[in-house]
């Protein structure tokens, strides 16, 4: 009697094999590398395999808080209420958060590079520090579709990073998910375009009635009722700036002058934005009787042409300092050229001179 022993191979199968319709989820994309567990999870219960997954390996998360003044003010979106309720959401969802982004007083239109927190945040996903990212809603990051897939494509996508809204539910694993966040961020972007219309407008029909717009006033005025007036105060002094920066052309010559004679302590920045403000001149957008004046319109021309034609050209920070930067050289011997007593005198404006610029 013959007996046979048989060996049976079976091949091993990952989560992706078991359970088709998990791939490319969240889970999926975070728990690759855990095909072991994620089977034995699925063995013993499929409902319990996330919270069981989860025990395993921690969801780092983080929030990230933005508010614009306006927003603060008028729809109490505060940094402290909605810290507590990423934390609360964090908690329920068995994420551990160990960071929050803040970005105080910043519109969701001002551009990414000058958001302090976003940037720094961006950086940390890229560090592979972060799982998922906790917002209120989605206009709290992103209020235009550019920016929302810039992110998504160039930090978020290529980390496996996740993210989710306190107070929307979206599902970015979907066709009609996606079509949602690009809905709601079309609208987004249209309210913040039309606010912005209707802003430009009010300044608009404020700057056509004189009304001043500008917070605080310029040097040489004062507001009285929420119009521009010669401050008498300072009027001999902005009258003088203005009258040496005509005759000599220099901001900063008219500046020390100004400081001197009146004792103040302006600075060459405030010199500057005097001399090429047309406030000075009474004009401001169309309005050309818009205040009272300091010069008049062919005087302010006066002033930017002088001041175009006074240009320093700095050279760059990074330039290279060697010890003879800036000598000049000149292409005869003085000496053996000229008798002592007939030396020339040395001008740039000698035709008689070839004057090389090191």
């Amino acid at each position: 009697m013959c007996e046979f022993i048989c060996f049976f191979f079976f091949k091993q199968k990952t989560a992706y094999e078991i359970m088709p319709s998990l791939v490319g989820s969240e889970m999926c994309i975070r728990d690759s590398c855990r095909a072991p567990f994620l089977l034995h999870s699925y063995a013993g219960g499929g409902s319990g395999m996330r919270k069981e997954a989860r025990s395993m390996n921690v969801i780092r998360g983080v929030g990230y808080i933005r508010v614009s003044t306006a927003e603060q003010a008028t729809r109490g979106l505060s940094l402290d209420a909605q810290e507590a309720e990423i934390r609360t959401y964090a908690k329920a969802h068995g994420i551990e958060l160990f960071n929050i982004y803040v970005d105080a007083g910043i519109t969701a239109r001002k551009r990414l590079d000058r958001r302090e927190a976003f940037g720094q945040m961006m950086k940390d996903v890229d560090a592979g520090l972060i799982d998922e990212i906790i917002v209120m809603r989605l206009d709290r990051w992103f209020r235009n579709i550019y920016d929302y897939h810039k992110m998504m494509n160039e930090h978020l996508i290529p980390h496996g990073v996740n993210w989710s809204a306190v107070k929307e539910d979206y599902d970015t694993k979907t066709t009609n998910g996606r079509l949602m966040i690009n809905l709601r961020l079309a609208i987004a972007e249209q309210e913040c375009d039309t606010d912005g219309d209707r802003i430009r407008d009010i300044h608009d029909n404020q700057i056509a009635n004189g009304i001043w717009i500008g917070g605080c006033a310029p040097p040489g005025y004062r507001i009285e009722n929420k119009r521009l007036s010669i401050d008498p105060d300072m009027q001999p002094a902005v009258s003088y700036f203005f009258e040496r920066l005509l005759s000599c052309g220099s901001v900063r010559r008219a500046m020390l002058d100004m400081n001197e004679r009146h004792n103040l302590h302006f600075e060459y920045g405030q010199a500057i934005r005097m001399a090429r403000s047309t406030t000075y001149c009474g004009v401001r957008r169309e309005n050309y009787n818009y205040c009272p004046t300091y010069i008049s319109q062919d005087e302010h021309a006066r002033i930017m042409a002088a001041l175009e034609h006074n240009v320093r050209v700095r050279s760059a920070d990074n330039a290279r300092i060697h010890i003879f930067s800036g000598l000049s050289v000149f292409s005869f011997l003085l000496f053996n050229s000229y008798p002592s007593e007939d030396l020339p005198t040395l001008s740039y404006a000698d035709p008689t001179l070839q004057i090389k610029k090191i």
